[in-house]
Formats: C-alpha cells, structure tokens, sequence
C-alpha cells in the first residue's frame, strides 16, 4: 500500500504569523485505492464539502459559523479572509500515512512513523513562539492525535509553548463523540466540560434527562448503546466550548 500525501500542507503552507493556530491531524481519504468502494459512498473518491483543512463534513465551519455568524465559510476565499480578520492559522501534524482501513475516518487508524510528520512546523512554531497566543488542538484523545503528534515533532523544545496549548476542545466531527463520556457518577457520566454546560445551561428539562439517562445507563448490559444527553445538546455544547477558546475579536481591532 502506497503512502498517501497530505492534501493541503504544501498547497496552503503557514507563510505569516498567527495569534492562533489550528491544528489537526490529517484529511479522510479522498482518492480510495483502485478497487476500494466505501459503504458510505458508491465510489472509489470522495467529495469533501470544501476542498480544505477540515473539509470532508464541514463539521468544523459549522461551529465556526455560529461562532462568527456574520462570516461565511463556503468558500476557501471566505474561510482565509476570516482566517486574516481574526489571525488564525491551521495547519496538520501528519504530511503522508498509510491507513489500516482506506474507508475509516479515525486518527487510530492511521499507520504513521516520524518521518511522516510535518516537522516543518517545528521550526515556525519556534520562529513564531512570541507572537503565538494559543495552539488549539481539534483531533480528540485517541491514538495518533495532534497533540501527540505535536510534541514528538517539538521535541525538548515542547516546554517552550506548553502553557500556549489548548487541548480539552472536543472533535469537532461526530466520529469522535464518545470522548465525552465516562463512567464519572459525579459528572453524571459525562466529560466534564460537557457536564459544566449542562449546569451552566440551567435547563432542568436536559438536567432530569440526564440524569435519567445516566440511571438507565449503569443498569445496562455492556455495549449496550444508549441515548446519554438530549438531542442537539453536543452540537450546543461544542459551540460553547470553542466560543471560549477562539478569539471574537478581530486583530486589527484588538491591536
């Protein structure tokens, strides 16, 4: 199995710097190998819904689109001017891979050794370290995440943007919503933050769900699947969480 070539690094490579900087892992599979035809498509491609970082579900410029309503996130013209208004930056930790499975979508999946990394993001990081606010990392706990990645690319100099790193963001794609959930009783079974919200919120209808849910939850058979919070509440909660990570103010305004 051939290696496949990360699309977007050398096509949008980071040539300024960043008050902030995104950073993910690697892109699905848009080519599939000869003779691969995923269930979800009929096809051996993939049409990806913005030919960009975070572009096969948009799942990412959803919550950004909620975030900066009067923005638009449809276009990579769009989506790099709301990247120079407000100075962020993206870009991923894996340059080439192999994947376990062509069709998966997930991080764990991905066969990677250390010259697949992107280590050319080493020496901008290092180059750019005083002007860098935040390193906000999008890619989840499992296997092969970007924060993994990152700090085997950093190496000993890791320790010089540590306290610059935001690593408690939730995936921003559904693959990756088990994440916020445990077997906590104190948090009622889920992460953390996502139990924060819920109390934040104040909604006593979502709270009783929860906490209804949680009940029939401990009382189950293992594996068995069941609904843990109420419909719409992670997508609420995702765009709760990154609103109090990315700036809302433009930089020019805030310099």
């Amino acid at each position: 199995m051939e290696k496949e070539n990360h699309k977007y690094l050398e096509r949008y490579p980071l040539t300024k710097a960043y008050k902030y900087l995104v950073i993910g892992t690697m892109p699905p599979a848009q080519e599939l190998p000869p003779g691969v035809i995923c269930k979800e498509k009929k096809k051996n491609q993939r049409k990806f819904s913005i030919d960009y970082f975070y572009g096969n579900a948009a799942s990412f410029w959803k919550i950004m689109k909620e975030l900066y309503p009067s923005n638009k996130f449809d276009s990579i013209e769009n989506i790099q001017k709301w990247q120079e208004e407000y100075c962020i930056g993206i870009t991923d930790t894996i340059k080439r891979c192999k994947r376990k499975d062509p069709c998966s979508y997930k991080d764990s999946d991905l066969i990677i050794d250390w010259s697949d990394l992107n280590h050319s993001l080493k020496g901008y990081i290092l180059n750019h370290k005083d002007k860098i606010d935040k390193l906000i990392f999008t890619s989840g706990e499992n296997c092969n995440n970007a924060l993994a990645n990152f700090k085997i690319i950093m190496g000993n100099e890791f320790y010089l943007i540590s306290g610059k790193v935001i690593s408690d963001l939730p995936s921003p794609s559904g693959g990756s919503n088990t994440s916020n959930f445990n077997s906590n009783n104190a948090t009622l079974g889920l992460r953390k933050d996502l139990f924060d919200y819920l109390m934040e919120m104040k909604n006593q209808s979502d709270i009783d769900y929860v906490k209804s849910q949680w009940k029939i939850k401990q009382a189950s058979n293992k594996g068995e699947k069941i609904n843990r919070i109420p419909k719409n509440m992670l997508t609420k909660y995702k765009v709760w969480k990154y609103k109090s990570i990315f700036p809302l103010i433009k930089c020019n305004a805030s310099t």
